[in-house]
C-alpha cells in the first residue's frame, strides 16, 4: 500500500471536513468510469479489493485519505483508553459539568420511556469522533480493578509553569526505566498536565498505585506545594473517578482560546504534527512496572495517597474563627451579591469566602466544584485589588475552608434556614396555568394527579428562589428529592421521582440531567437539574399570587395557595371533586375565611 504521509494533516482538526464540500466521485485509475462513491463492488469487477486498489493507485482523492486517518486515529484511542464502554463519562459544552454515562441505567432509562431510538447505551467511535470534533468530551474508566495505562494528572493553583515543573520531574523519574520516546505528556486544556504511561497488557490498580507511590517518593512531591498530583484511575477502580481523553475540548476551562488537550514536546510546546504524534505512540512492557516495584520493594516509602496536595497550615491572626457549627449569615441576597459583584471592603476574604461554600453546600454543589468556584472568585478579587492574599494563601484557605470544614461531615456547617433571607415567590398566570392545564390532562385520561400538581408547586418555587441566581445557570437549578419532599408532604422517593419522570415526559419540567452517579465513590448521587422554561422574571406589579416566607413553612401552603386564589368556586378548574372536598374541609383553609 503506498504510505501516507501524516505529516501532511498536521492536526487532527485538519482530518474533518465541511459536508457541504465533500467529492465523494471519483474516477476508477483502472477502467475510468466515472463513480459516485469508492465502493467495494465496482473494483471487484476490475479485479481489485479496496486495499489492493489503493495499494496500486492510492487513495481516489483527499476525503477518502482523511476519512481513513481519522478512523486510523480513533482506532488508535480506543487502544489506548478503551477498556470500558459501560461506563463514561461526557462533559457537554452547554452546560459545562460531568455527567457519567453507564449502560445498565440507560437501558433501563430507555425501558422506562418505551423508546425505540433511545439514548446510546455504550462508549461509541461516534462519540470519540464528536470528542476529537470539540463537540463535547469524553472521560473513560477502567474495567474492574486494572488497567492499560496510568496518568500522573497535575494541576497546580500557583500557575501553570509550577505544574510544568512538576510534570518535568515526573517525566524525569519515569526516564530512568522507560524509554523516552513511551513517556507522553499532554496539557489538560485548564491549568495542568497529564503524564501518561501506556501499557502492552492490564495491570491491577493496586500496581499502579505502588508504582504512583514510588514516583511521588522520588520526586519528593512536598516540594511543589499549591500543585495537586493525582492518580488515574483511582484506587476503587471502575468506582472511582474517571480521567478526560486528550486532544478534545476541556469546557471546564472557559477560555475558550487556551482549553484544548493538546500532547507536547519535551521542552512543553505544543506537538506539531499530532497525527502523526499520536499514530506512532508505543506501549511499555509491564514488566518494567514489576522491575521498579521490586527496585523499591526494601525502602521505606511516604504515603501520600492517591490525591496528593501540599498545603502549609498556617492560620492568620486576621482571619475570623468559625466555632459555632449554625452560622448565622447574612442572606442568600448578599451571598449572591459578593459572589457577581466582589468583595466589598478589604480583610473580608476568608470571612466571605466560608458563607460562600455553605451556600454551595447548600445547593448541593460538590466539595471539588466549591473548590473550583472559590479559587475563580478569590483571583479576581486579588486582581481587583480586593484581596492583598498571594495565590498560595487563597489555596491553602479555601483547602481548609471547604474540605477541613464546610464539607467536612464530622463539622456539621450549614446555613441557618432562617425566614429573613427566604425569598418571597410570586406567581404568575402562566405559573396557574400549569396547574390547570395538569388537571385538564386528569380529566381526559382518569389519572390522579395530585402528586403531580405537589411536586410542580415545589420546583417552580425552588425555580424562582435558584433559577436566576447565577449567571452560569442558564435558567437551570438543583433540587434533591429530599428538598421536594420537605415542600409537598409527600413521604415516599418513589412517587416523587415518578411524579418527577412523568411530569418531564408531559413536557411540564425538562430533566437537565438525571442523578448521575458521578460521586458514586463518595456514597452520593447528584440531585437532578432541572429547567422550567416558562418561568420569567417578575416586575413587581405582574404577579397573581404572592407566597410570603412564613407561608413556605407550612406544610399545607399548596392547598392554601390554590385556594387563596380560586376560592371554592374556582377550585374545580385546579382541583378533582375529591381533592375539593378535602381542601375545603382542611383547618387551615376554613381559618381563611
Amino acid at each position: 500500500m503506498k504510505s501516507i504521509d501524516y505529516k501532511k494533516y498536521k492536526k487532527i482538526q485538519d482530518l474533518f471536513y465541511n459536508k457541504r464540500f465533500i467529492k465523494r466521485d471519483i474516477v476508477c485509475q483502472n477502467c475510468g468510469k466515472e463513480l459516485k462513491v469508492f465502493h467495494g463492488s465496482h473494483l471487484k469487477k476490475c479485479g481489485y479489493s479496496k486495499e489492493e486498489y489503493i495499494k496500486e493507485f492510492g487513495y481516489p482523492n483527499e476525503y477518502y485519505e482523511k476519512d481513513e486517518i481519522l478512523k486510523s486515529v480513533i482506532k488508535k484511542i480506543e487502544d489506548l483508553y478503551v477498556v470500558n464502554r459501560n461506563k463514561w463519562l461526557i462533559l457537554d459544552g452547554r452546560i459545562r459539568s460531568y455527567v457519567t454515562k453507564e449502560t445498565e441505567k440507560i437501558k433501563e432509562e430507555n425501558r422506562k420511556r418505551n423508546s425505540e431510538h433511545g439514548e446510546i447505551q455504550q462508549l461509541t467511535r461516534r462519540q470519540i469522533k464528536e470528542h476529537l470534533l470539540g463537540k463535547r468530551t469524553v472521560g473513560v474508566f477502567p474495567k474492574w480493578n486494572s488497567n492499560k495505562f496510568l496518568i500522573f494528572d497535575i494541576d497546580s493553583y500557583v500557575g501553570l509553569q509550577k505544574a510544568k515543573v512538576v510534570a518535568w520531574h515526573i517525566k524525569w523519574f519515569l526516564g530512568k526505566y522507560f524509554p523516552k520516546n513511551q513517556i507522553h505528556v499532554n496539557y489538560s486544556g485548564n491549568k495542568g498536565y497529564h503524564v501518561t504511561l501506556y501499557f502492552n497488557e492490564f495491570i491491577g490498580i493496586k500496581v499502579l498505585y505502588r508504582l504512583f507511590t514510588i514516583v511521588l517518593n522520588g520526586i519528593r512531591a512536598e516540594d511543589f506545594q499549591g500543585v495537586r498530583v493525582e492518580m488515574r484511575p483511582t484506587a476503587k477502580g471502575e468506582d472511582g473517578y474517571g480521567v478526560k481523553l486528550p486532544l478534545g475540548v476541556n469546557f471546564i476551562n472557559r477560555d475558550d482560546y487556551n482549553n484544548y488537550a493538546y500532547f507536547v514536546d519535551e521542552y512543553f510546546n505544543e506537538i506539531e504534527f499530532e497525527v502523526e504524534y499520536v499514530l506512532n505512540i508505543k506501549k511499555s512492557p509491564s514488566n518494567i512496572v514489576w522491575e521498579i516495584i521490586d527496585e523499591y520493594k526494601d525502602k521505606e516509602l511516604k504515603e501520600y495517597g492517591e490525591n496528593y496536595l501540599n498545603i502549609e497550615e498556617v492560620e492568620s491572626i486576621n482571619n475570623p474563627k468559625y466555632n459555632n457549627k449554625n452560622i448565622q449569615n447574612n442572606g442568600y441576597d448578599k451571598i449572591e451579591c459578593i459572589i457577581e459583584n466582589g468583595l466589598e471592603e478589604q480583610g473580608t476574604r476568608h470571612y466571605w469566602s466560608f458563607l460562600i461554600a455553605l451556600y454551595y453546600k447548600d445547593k448541593d454543589i460538590h466539595a471539588d466544584e466549591a473548590f473550583e468556584f472559590l479559587y475563580e472568585w478569590s483571583k479576581e478579587q486579588i486582581e481587583t485589588g480586593m484581596s492583598k492574599s498571594s495565590i498560595h494563601e487563597v489555596v491553602r484557605d479555601i483547602n481548609s475552608i471547604v474540605y477541613k470544614s464546610v464539607y467536612n461531615p464530622s463539622k456539621e456547617y450549614f446555613l441557618i434556614k432562617s425566614d429573613r433571607y427566604i425569598k418571597d415567590i410570586y406567581f404568575t398566570e402562566r405559573d396557574i396555568n400549569k396547574f390547570i392545564e395538569l388537571n385538564r390532562y386528569a380529566k381526559r385520561y382518569g389519572k390522579t394527579i395530585i402528586n403531580h400538581q405537589k411536586v410542580l408547586f415545589a420546583l417552580i418555587i425552588h425555580g424562582k428562589t435558584y433559577q436566576q441566581s447565577s449567571r452560569e445557570s442558564k435558567g437551570q437549578f438543583y433540587m434533591t428529592y429530599d428538598q421536594i419532599i420537605e415542600l409537598t408532604g409527600i413521604r415516599s422517593k418513589t412517587t416523587t421521582s415518578k411524579c418527577v419522570t412523568e411530569l418531564d415526559e408531559l413536557g411540564f419540567i425538562k430533566i437537565v440531567e438525571r442523578n448521575s452517579m458521578y460521586y458514586k465513590n463518595k456514597g452520593k448521587r447528584d440531585p437532578n437539574v432541572y429547567r422550567l422554561d416558562f418561568i420569567e422574571s417578575m416586575k413587581e406589579d405582574d404577579y397573581l399570587i404572592k407566597i410570603s416566607a412564613n407561608e413556605l413553612q407550612d406544610k399545607d401552603c399548596f392547598y392554601k395557595v390554590m385556594y387563596k386564589y380560586f376560592r371554592e368556586e374556582g377550585l374545580k378548574k385546579i382541583f378533582t371533586r375529591h381533592i375539593r372536598y378535602k381542601v375545603l374541609n382542611m383547618d387551615c383553609v376554613r381559618d381563611m375565611n
